[in-house]
């Protein structure tokens, strides 16, 4: 958020192999709740939850640094 901004996928692993993430719906409220409560200012988040033909789900997480600098609340 202090750059450019980008994109952090949850549920790929080191090696770049799609693991999935089990409960999707509780990553994305648990990121919003982090972007909203525990970064300053708060941060508006685009969060995807992607689906793949074996079952597995990501949840991509994608932040544009548009009122930098950001902070948490710890400083």
């Amino acid at each position: 958020a202090n750059t450019s901004g980008g994109v952090i996928i949850f549920g790929v692993n080191d090696q770049l192999r799609i693991e999935g993430v089990d409960y999707p719906e509780t990553v994305q409220e648990e990121l919003v709740r982090i972007c909203r409560e525990d970064v300053f200012p708060p941060l508006i988040p685009q969060i995807d939850c992607l689906s793949f033909d074996n079952g597995k789900r990501v949840v991509a997480l994608e932040i544009e640094g548009k009122r930098r600098p950001y902070r948490t609340k710890d400083g």
